[in-house]
């Protein structure tokens, strides 16, 4: 779980819901959050069949920040650009997958590899020695899965800063005294937009 009940009870000082709603609450904010930001976003080990780009052979998993990858060998990390690359495309021969679509000009590779947030369990069996100083839950995404959560208790709780109004699809609310839960809700997706993934071509 990213955010713990210990963090969410001292970031919202809510206390009135018992600790086994509020922990299943935490889950499913930390769920919507994931959903809105279309990609896992908890640290994990993952296997995915993923496109092979030219020119070094470079794959693009859907869970970042990338921290260590396992399959196949000799695949470098990129923490700024999220990627995995290899020397050459023949890195990822042993474990490609060719010709299954001829309308597809990439081949295909499965890719076994540890990526997303740490957020306050222990990781250290699934990460080990590797280098995770990148991987830290961002304080924006563990605000919002907090209040998130906080609005099924208290539906009127705090609107992030600098956000004034929410949109959805045709429709825009200006933030006011009277907010709804489900436009604290939608403010607090509003506020971690910046982290949301775009798809992208070498995506599975």
């Amino acid at each position: 779980m990213l955010v713990s009940l210990a963090k969410y009870r001292k970031l919202t000082g809510e206390s009135t819901s018992s600790d086994g709603d509020a922990t299943a609450e935490l889950l499913l904010s930390q769920q919507a959050v994931q959903e809105f930001l279309r990609r896992p976003i908890e640290c994990a080990v993952r296997t995915e069949t993923l496109r092979v780009l030219p020119p070094y052979g470079i794959v693009q998993p859907s869970a970042t920040p990338l921290i260590s990858v396992s399959v196949p060998t000799g695949l470098t990390v990129d923490p700024v650009s999220d990627t995995l690359s290899g020397t050459s495309a023949l890195t990822f021969m042993g474990l490609g997958i060719f010709g299954l679509d001829p309308t597809d000009p990439y081949p295909r590779s499965i890719v076994t590899y540890v990526g997303g947030w740490l957020g306050d369990d222990d990781y250290s069996a699934i990460v080990g020695s590797a280098d995770t100083s990148h991987a830290g839950l961002p304080v924006k995404v563990r605000r919002a899965i907090a209040f998130i959560t906080m609005t099924t208790f208290a539906p009127a709780s705090v609107v992030p800063v600098g956000v004034t109004s929410v949109r959805n699809g045709d429709v825009s609310v200006t933030y006011g005294r009277a907010a709804t839960a489900d436009f604290v809700r939608e403010s607090w997706f509003e506020s971690i937009r910046g982290y949301r993934r775009q798809i992208g071509a070498a995506r599975q």
